[in-house]
């Protein structure tokens, strides 16, 4: 199995806060055989979630 994390939140992009939970993620991921492919940060438009969604199902 494969995975691919997207982290969402407009504090994300502007580097208010440091995405620490994707790194906790695909480390426990990891442990449980699933493979992390990539990990993404988008912000807080639907529109955008949406996209990103449909993308990393393809």
């Amino acid at each position: 199995m494969k995975a691919i994390i997207v982290g969402v939140g407009d504090e994300l992009i502007a580097g208010q806060t440091v995405n620490t939970n994707s790194a906790h993620l695909s480390h426990e991921l990891g442990r449980l055989g699933i493979e992390t492919l990539a990990h993404w940060t988008i912000g807080d438009c639907r529109g955008d979630i949406a996209a990103a969604v449909t993308k990393a199902a393809e």
